[in-house]
């Protein structure tokens, strides 16, 4: 009745509905896309976090406000979405968000259309609506733009709106950073092209980020109002971008040069970090020849390394993991108080944080022993039980579910081996954690994998 009452008043009275300020749907992410493709509008989607203080800025002073209302209900579906919660987490992670907020303007189909990160006044508001909705209309083309590229006609004002542009998309802007800082930075590097080039460049393989490299004390002085040590963070976010370049232009020579060569001179766990960078780099290489050579090759230093160098990097990890953490809060203005708060919660709420390089590698090589038992490869079953013990070692108590599915494997491994009183001993240890967790569907797979090694039949 509430639904159908509200209903009838946005009917009768819409100077109510405006007055509201911003209107957010309530439904799932999807439906937001859809709703957007059915009125032939664009989405505003505000990704935030309860601990942003920014986000909580926005929240109460901007999106109540008639006038935000007026334009932003008129022109655009709109819906936010926490990034640490439920599909959040997922939604965040599609679009790359590093810092909160993140104001993102969709096309019905998900794609971008203007990118805007922090937070600023009613008129810096409004502003993003109208360039979000002038650049959707904007009857230019990425491959338009990308042809002026390559031609003489790439003046200075062109080579702004490419770069602008081909933020907004997500694109890789590297070529044109080139010949912004070829034909417009001079030998002596000015504020103002610091901020753009920072504001701009997208990964560590041009010449704007091998600039700021040489200028780095001139970079960190120009935002320490923001964060101490900038360019250390600023470096560490261009990982990704720097990645997925190398991979679409399958430079694996690069790859090792560049990242993992940034891994062993800044990182604390260059281990750990080695084998993830390197993990993310050949699945978007998508060769699979190279990707089974470089997990095999993982798997047998992850064999050789003792649980006390583990250990050491999880410590390592915890700390830079935390420090992270601490510059986000630091650029979104969060009090000291506030932050030893969330920190403490965050610690509590996932233990597996202290635990990172350990975790990581207990995981790995459980995927790589179950893999082995679901190729039926006997030449390998020796190893993959080793491996599945190791992993076990590794991965301890932390979280009972992970567990499960970690003595499943082993109890596979074992049954497969024919050690079929150990393989029922250790799948009864994952049903009892399954009935601890309480989870019905995995007691349910369980159950029914152990009735199955009983029965011989497995």
């Amino acid at each position: 009745m509430k639904k159908l009452v509200l209903f009838h008043i946005t009917l009768l009275s819409p100077l109510v509905f405006w007055a509201q300020g911003i209107l957010f749907e309530t439904g799932t992410f999807a439906a937001a896309l859809d709703k957007a493709k059915q009125e032939n509008k664009i989405v505003f989607l505000d990704i935030y976090t309860t601990w942003c203080g920014p986000c909580k800025q926005m929240a109460a002073n901007l999106f109540p406000n008639e006038e935000a209302g007026k334009l932003y209900n008129k022109h655009f579906v709109n819906y936010k979405i926490d990034a640490e919660k439920g599909e959040g987490i997922e939604v965040a992670a599609k679009y790359k968000v590093q810092g909160y907020p993140t104001n993102l303007f969709l096309k019905p189909d998900g794609s971008v259309v203007y990118t805007v990160m922090g937070a600023g006044d009613l008129a810096w508001f409004l502003e993003n609506g109208n360039v979000a909705i002038a650049e959707a209309k904007d009857p230019l083309q990425w491959a338009d733009y990308e042809a002026k590229l390559n031609s003489s006609k790439a003046d200075k004002e062109f080579l702004k709106n490419y770069l602008e542009k081909g933020k907004r998309l997500g694109k890789n802007t590297d070529k044109g950073l080139d010949l912004y800082v070829e034909k417009h930075i001079g030998k002596k590097i000015k504020n103002e092209d610091i901020l753009f080039l920072l504001e701009h460049n997208q990964t560590m393989d041009n010449k704007a980020y091998a600039l700021l490299d040489k200028n780095k004390a001139a970079v960190n002085k120009a935002k320490e109002a923001e964060v101490p040590d900038f360019f250390k963070y600023y470096t560490e976010s261009l990982v990704p971008g720097t990645i997925e370049k190398l991979a679409e232009q399958k430079d694996e020579a690069g790859f090792k040069k560049i990242i993992l060569g940034y891994v062993n001179n800044n990182s604390s766990t260059p281990k750990m970090d080695g084998w993830f960078y390197a993990k993310a780099f050949y699945e978007c290489l998508g060769d699979e020849t190279k990707m089974e050579v470089f997990k095999l090759l993982r798997t047998n230093e992850m064999m050789n390394t003792p649980l006390t160098e583990f250990k050491k990097e999880d410590t390592a990890k915890l700390v830079a993991y935390l420090m992270t953490i601490k510059h986000q809060l630091d650029q979104n203005k969060v009090s000291e108080a506030e932050q030893t708060e969330y920190v403490e919660r965050f610690k509590k709420q996932n233990p597996q944080v202290t635990k990172m390089a350990s975790l990581n590698a207990a995981m790995d090589l459980n995927e790589m022993a179950w893999n082995v038992y679901e190729t039926n490869n006997k030449q390998m079953y020796k190893d993959a039980i080793k491996w599945s013990e190791k992993s076990l070692e590794l991965f301890g108590g932390t979280d009972a579910l992970t567990r499960v599915s970690l003595l499943d494997t082993y109890a596979h491994l074992l049954y497969r081996q024919g050690q079929k009183s150990e393989a029922v001993k250790q799948q009864e240890q994952a049903l009892a954690l399954a009935k601890s967790a309480n989870n019905s569907e995995v007691i349910q797979k369980t159950e029914a994998a152990l009735q199955q090694m009983k029965d011989g039949s497995l």
